[in-house]
């Protein structure tokens, strides 16, 4: 029987010593585990930033192409607004030209005077030069 109890004692002995080798090996594994389960975590984050960083400058990419297209087309309106007035003006500047020339010497309206009754514009030069004329045309 004594025999039996130092046996029974052995293995009793080598499970306890099986078991704590095993509660270290099973907290040395669980350690292992949630620094793997954190670096996963972290691994996770990193990549969620870098999408939501691809995502921003992606959609920093689009608002500035539409930016440039709108300013494409901002431009293309001013030019053809530019077109429009100087084909406006090409087309009046002979008109204009002749409203504002001098009808006696035909060079620029300089002290412009309006004749009346007829409404007729001449330079002051040109009035003075008249009244002188009629002067003398009377004498």
């Amino acid at each position: 029987l004594a025999a039996q109890a130092a046996e029974h004692k052995k293995v009793t002995d080598a499970m306890e010593s099986e078991i704590e080798r095993l509660k270290a090996t099973t907290v040395k594994q669980a350690e292992e585990m949630y620094a793997a389960m954190e670096a996963h975590q972290s691994t996770k984050r990193s990549l969620e930033a870098e999408r939501r960083l691809r995502r921003e400058r992606e959609a920093e990419r689009q608002r500035r192409e539409q930016d440039e297209r709108d300013l494409d087309e901002a431009m293309r309106g001013g030019q053809r607004a530019l077109e429009e007035i100087l084909t406006f003006l090409d087309a009046h500047r002979q008109q204009l030209e002749v409203d504002l020339a001098c009808l006696c010497c035909l060079g620029p309206l300089r002290d412009a005077r309006m004749l009346v009754p007829c409404g007729h514009s001449v330079c002051g030069q040109c009035v003075a030069s008249m009244e002188r004329n009629a002067e003398i045309s009377v004498l």
